[in-house]
């Protein structure tokens, strides 16, 4: 039997199995709109505002 120090770590901790690094493409909503990545261009200003009100005014979703 080997001593602690001898031990390999995984032995007190499990492994840590990392998620693999998406392209950015796939979650290109989040970063269309996000302020810090970059700036929102007049157009899709003006299409993310009517879409909001659109959603406003749904009576549906009320």
């Amino acid at each position: 039997m080997t001593t602690i120090l001898g031990e390999h770590v995984s032995s007190f901790r499990p492994v840590k199995i990392h998620k693999p690094i998406l392209p950015k493409e796939r979650f290109a909503i989040r970063y269309r709109i996000h302020p810090k990545t970059r700036k929102i261009t007049p157009e899709e200003l003006q299409e993310l505002k009517s879409k909001y009100e659109e959603e406003l005014n749904d009576p549906t979703k009320a």
